[in-house]
């Protein structure tokens, strides 16, 4: 009720110290941090999505935005009375909304290769998204930036972190270069081992042109 009130995304860090959730009914649930937000489509709530976490400050700023892609295409689809029951996982939910999602989305497995891209990240590229399923990110990931890319990932499979986030170059289908912000994280298995990462791809290279006229006009 406060979410749909407030009309925005909320955290909870902690249920044991947030006087806004039922402790009681969070400790029978296991649950010890969350994300709720409205779903809002044509300014009308439809619904609201709420993520739950065992552990106490499970999300952070990358989650909430991530949340409230998802909440845009999912008020979008009950608006269009496309009910949840018919998508038959979370997974497919995620895709469903990554479809949409106005900046590159991406899920890749284990090795680099891509699992699904969304039209935005086919655009920003410049390859249809059957090019980008044949390979992996390694082969359009300029050669300066692959060794630190490559060593985010091996830490998240190491264990020692479960996300990063890193400015880079890709390689456009037209050979030219991209440059982007890329959001990384890892999704695990119920029993803990690597799943696959989801990435965020959004394009700074004009951000970065502006930049360098800048630093050369000073």
């Amino acid at each position: 009720g406060r979410c749909v009130t407030e009309q925005r995304v909320l955290r909870c860090d902690d249920t044991e110290h947030d006087a806004r959730v039922d402790r009681d009914a969070c400790r029978r649930g296991g649950v010890r941090s969350m994300l709720c937000t409205p779903l809002f489509e044509a300014g009308r709530c439809v619904g609201v999505l709420k993520v739950m976490g065992a552990d106490p400050q499970a999300f952070d700023e990358d989650d909430q935005y991530l949340l409230s892609l998802l909440a845009g295409s999912l008020g979008a689809a009950l608006g269009r009375q496309i009910v949840l029951q018919s998508l038959k996982s979370s997974e497919e939910i995620f895709r469903t909304a990554m479809e949409t999602a106005p900046i590159g989305n991406a899920l890749v497995t284990l090795d680099g290769r891509f699992l699904s891209v969304n039209t935005a990240l086919c655009e920003l590229l410049g390859y249809s998204e059957q090019e980008l399923l044949a390979g992996d990110f390694q082969s359009i990931t300029h050669p300066d930036d692959i060794e630190l890319d490559l060593a985010l990932v091996e830490r998240c499979l190491l264990g020692e972190i479960d996300r990063y986030r890193m400015e880079k170059r890709y390689f456009h289908k037209s050979g030219g270069v991209v440059w982007a912000h890329l959001s990384v994280a890892l999704v695990r298995h119920g029993n803990g081992e690597p799943n696959y990462f989801v990435a965020q791809i959004q394009d700074t290279t004009e951000q970065r042109e502006i930049e360098r006229v800048k630093s050369e006009f000073i």
